[in-house]
């Protein structure tokens, strides 16, 4: 009969983990989900009228549920309830990306930074990073949800530094609306904007791997 020691067991198992977390590290995959959004962050710039200060809030981005991804804005007079929602819910290449205004002031502007996230924004780019198939330049905007207007500019920008990134991938997007006027002050409260993006993803750290095989190996023991 053959013995096997805890310790051999888990060295075993760890070099396991990192040879195939090595073998996958930074693979882009093309199927992302709102809260794979999560550990990102959204800042949203507002005018309270024409001609006003601008005022910016900013948070993080969070898993509210399984594929939700959601950010819940300060309101940017320090009222205590939110300024803004945004949420992510399901494929974010076919999904319904949803900002709601709750503040009395206009938004200008929401930049979406994904650094500290596993996700990267996706454009049209030909060719494509290899894994990240075909993106959507910029965002589409979806008349018929959207009760706020459509966009005056969007952009993607500060690119993924890896070799493999064919200039098709960004952690960062922001999304311009027009100034608030005394004819129309455009995005303002109560008002809902819709829209198309895209993103992918990039699997988490082989470290992440290995903490959770520890963890399972001492709780293992534990019960011996």
């Amino acid at each position: 009969m053959t013995l096997h020691r805890p310790g051999a067991t888990a060295s075993i198992l760890i070099a396991f983990a990192l040879t195939a977390s090595a073998a996958n590290a930074n693979n882009v995959n093309f199927q992302a989900f709102g809260d794979q959004l999560a550990g990102g962050r959204l800042t949203i710039s507002w005018m309270p009228g024409p001609g006003g200060p601008i005022l910016t809030t900013s948070a993080p981005i969070f898993a509210a549920w399984p594929a939700h991804g959601r950010a819940i804005l300060p309101d940017p007079f320090g009222n205590p309830f939110p300024g803004a929602v945004f949420d992510m819910i399901g494929d974010t290449n076919v999904g319904d990306w949803r900002l709601e205004n709750l503040a009395d002031a206009t938004i200008v502007s929401a930049i979406f930074d994904l650094n500290g996230s596993i996700s990267l924004f996706d454009d049209d780019s030909i060719p494509s990073t290899p894994g990240s198939l075909a993106g959507l330049n910029d965002v589409l905007f979806n008349p018929i949800l959207s009760t706020a207007p459509p966009e005056l500019s969007a952009n993607e920008f500060d690119p993924w530094l890896q070799a493999k990134n064919t200039g098709d991938l960004f952690h960062q997007e922001a999304i311009l609306w027009p100034l608030p006027t005394l004819q129309d002050p455009f995005f303002t409260f109560g008002l809902v904007y819709y829209w198309f993006d895209d993103t992918d993803v990039i699997p988490a750290p082989s470290g992440f791997v290995i903490l959770g095989l520890g963890g399972a190996l001492a709780a293992r023991r534990r019960r011996s």
